[in-house]
């Protein structure tokens, strides 16, 4: 109904996003924190902002209703908070993986490359039981679920890369680094130092 063009996100980087079943839009950001755009349009609305951690993803929990939310910084872990944004309360603490909520009652996360569901209570978002393995080698924002249940995931060898040196004419120079999950690569000014 063109209500997408309405919420503006002001060339904001967005860490993760979810459309509740209102049709408000909950955005994760790490300059910005937690926010809510409203269906009706116009600018999202802080409800948690960043003091002190920040969120890399988040999700809606139903019947709740509920945001699942990786908080870094502070204490890490998977958090549920309420929509309006009070009353954020640990689910998982410790962890640093993106969540997902599976109806009707399992969240979805990763701890050492095993991605496990754990079976909550979707009221208060209280654990239930262990948590299950689902698949392994799993990157900790390498899966996706939809409303229907289903889960995608990309194995963490797929994302496996080396470093390695080369010649403006395609010669390696040095021999390439052991295999690994490098990501954000910056080669210093006088290109003797890289930060990964």
């Amino acid at each position: 109904d063109g209500s997408l063009d309405r919420i503006v996100l002001s060339g904001e980087l967005a860490e993760d996003l979810v459309w509740a079943p209102s049709g408000d839009l909950f955005i994760s950001s790490v300059a910005k924190g937690l926010r809510r755009a409203s269906a009706e349009g116009g600018d999202p609305v802080t409800i948690m902002p960043p003091e002190g951690f920040a969120f890399r993803s988040v999700d809606y929990a139903a019947p709740g209703p509920h945001l699942l939310v990786h908080q870094f910084g502070g204490s890490n872990g998977i958090y549920a908070i309420d929509s309006d944004g009070n009353n954020r309360r640990p689910v998982v603490p410790g962890i640093d993986s993106t969540v997902r909520f599976v109806p009707p009652d399992h969240l979805l996360y990763v701890e050492n490359r095993v991605l496990l569901a754990q079976q909550v209570d979707p009221q208060t978002m209280g654990i239930i039981g262990d948590p299950q393995p689902v698949a392994q080698d799993v990157g900790s924002g390498d899966f996706e679920t939809s409303p229907a249940g289903i889960v995608t995931y990309v194995p963490g060898s797929a994302r496996r890369s080396v470093l390695a040196n080369f010649t403006r004419d395609g010669r390696l120079t040095e021999g390439a680094d052991a295999p690994a999950e490098y990501e954000e690569l910056r080669l210093s000014p006088d290109g003797s130092k890289l930060l990964f």
